[in-house]
């Protein structure tokens, strides 16, 4: 059962790198310690608990891949940093992303593929013996559209994005 631990301290700056098999580093939003304390205080954190240490580490890599391929508003802080974030005056990346690269990475843990994902939005009529259900899935999730796995993080990243520029329009009839 994991437990949280408030005595951890980020040592790390604004950035973690991690050392993945053929000796490169790749920074990731956060810390392994942090997220595992992040979700030590959840009901479906387990899921992220009994995952092996290399595996998280993992999930935490892509997700910040997946993270910095977005568009931020402002600058990056230094123009040698290796992510997105920090940006601006900012010393530290927000919390927000922290969270957003967790919740990313658990994810991805629990399976979720954006390929499966964006092939059942193409379903239009599910049926099961007499049971049948139709969908209208006209509008795909901005999120899922922009690689993003989880809604919960899409939430945390939104304040921090670019607006969209131009016109959305929907057909009603």
């Amino acid at each position: 059962m994991p437990t949280i631990d408030r005595t951890v301290i980020d040592s790390f700056g604004p950035t973690q790198s991690t050392m993945v098999w053929n000796g490169s580093t790749l920074p990731i939003y956060g810390t392994l310690e942090k997220a595992d304390n992040y979700f030590a205080s959840m009901l479906e954190g387990q899921l992220w608990a009994y995952k092996d240490r290399d595996l998280r580490m993992r999930a935490l890599v892509s997700a910040t891949k997946r993270i910095d391929r977005l568009n931020f508003i402002g600058e990056q802080a230094d123009a040698e940093q290796p992510l997105q974030f920090p940006r601006g005056t900012d010393t530290l990346v927000p919390v927000e992303i922290e969270q957003a690269c967790y919740e990313v990475a658990y994810a991805l843990l629990k399976g979720v593929d954006l390929d499966t994902e964006r092939d059942n939005l193409s379903m239009t009529v599910q049926a099961f013996g007499g049971l049948r259900s139709e969908h209208d899935r006209s509008i795909v999730p901005l999120y899922l559209a922009s690689g993003i796995p989880s809604a919960t993080a899409w939430d945390l990243l939104l304040p921090y994005l670019q607006g969209r520029r131009g016109l959305q329009m929907e057909r009603l009839s």
